[in-house]
């Protein structure tokens, strides 16, 4: 026993080639070439913007982080267009683990001197470490 194509019946227009019993012919209005007028189905993302800053840490929310006050390392605060996301902070002590920290509520404020990041543990306060490498002009 054999299968039988069955072909649907369509709207023919006027210039629309002629359809034979078993053969299936593509109708050129409906070819992958012509633009499509639908809109998109995403909306377009935020573009991500990521920041590294060398920092000391200051002030953990938790006494399970003590290890990590007064380590230096390297702040990097992802952003999702201009709202802050993340914050990893990547000591330079390999024996200590990486703290990713999601940033709650745009909780990011900075100064000169100091860096403060609210998470859903508590409140980070980060130093940055001001280069010392710079030309001093005398």
């Amino acid at each position: 026993m054999t299968a039988k194509i069955l072909t649907f019946p369509r709207l023919l227009s006027a210039n629309a080639p002629p359809v034979i019993e078993g053969e299936i012919v593509a109708d050129p209005a409906l070819t992958l070439d012509a633009p499509c007028d639908r809109p998109k189905r995403r909306k377009p993302r935020a573009k991500m913007r990521v920041e590294q800053v060398e920092v000391t840490c200051v002030r953990v929310p938790r006494k399970a982080h003590a290890d990590l006050r007064t380590l230096s390392g390297v702040l990097t605060l992802d952003f999702k267009g201009e709202i802050p996301w993340t914050a990893t902070f990547d000591p330079d002590d390999e024996n200590v683990p990486n703290i990713v920290a999601p940033i709650v509520g745009g909780g990011l404020k900075r100064s000169d001197d100091v860096i403060e990041i609210a998470c859903d543990e508590g409140t980070w306060v980060f130093a940055p470490i001001e280069d010392d490498n710079e030309d001093d002009e005398e």
